[in-house]
């Protein structure tokens, strides 16, 4: 019977799988390092999408680190021994002297990818701001443009024009852009009010 007693907490783990046959027949374009570099990058993204299901059942999961890992197979293979001799105390015994401890390559990859998200993040961020106010300046262009020609159009027609109306329709086109957002922020407004309305007289109903 196994002496590890302890009932009051358990751990589940979840083994995520990525095989280079998903590659499809296209393997043969990439070399080594770059299936490797692949494969992590499709296994943490896996791996990131069990997490957040996980978590949104409030279950807390985490990648493994490689010594905890070595741990996990330590005890699975020596369950009934692990609560007597634990793995730190096998390293301390010196069972590890065919165990190369070295950086954490998962850690490693796993900081490499998230900083490439926080570049192309930033890149993305960069361009459409960019292309935000490139169309920006192109409507204000576009509305410049539009008074000029009309400024034109009321220039052809002045002779014929009352004096006093040919100013006000100056001062119309000058006011145009005004006029718009006026109108817009009256419209939007209105639709408050008529909402608060609609509002008032549910709750007056079902008073």
């Amino acid at each position: 019977m196994s002496k590890n007693q302890n009932v009051l907490q358990q751990n589940t783990y979840v083994v995520v799988s990525y095989y280079t046959a998903e590659f499809g027949g296209e393997i043969n374009n990439y070399s080594k390092e770059e299936i490797d570099n692949i494969s992590f990058s499709e296994l943490y993204t896996r791996v990131q999408a069990v997490i957040r299901s996980l978590a949104s059942a409030e279950v807390y999961g985490r990648v493994l680190e490689s010594e905890e890992l070595a741990e996990l197979l330590y005890i699975a293979y020596n369950r009934d021994e692990a609560e007597v001799l634990n793995l730190r105390k096998a390293f301390d015994a010196g069972f590890d002297n065919f165990y190369v401890t070295a950086p954490d390559i998962l850690e490693k990859k796993k900081r490499k990818i998230e900083q490439e998200i926080e570049e192309e993040a930033i890149e993305l961020a960069t361009s459409s701001l960019l292309e935000a106010d490139r169309i920006r300046m192109l409507e204000n262009s576009k509305q410049q443009r539009v008074k000029d020609r009309a400024n034109e159009i009321v220039d052809a027609y002045k002779d014929s024009l009352d004096k006093e109306l040919y100013k006000e329709t100056k001062r119309q086109i000058k006011n145009s852009n005004k006029t718009e957002e006026n109108n817009i922020e009256e419209e939007k407004e209105n639709k408050k009010i008529h909402s608060k309305k609609i509002t008032r007289t549910t709750r007056t109903k079902k008073s």
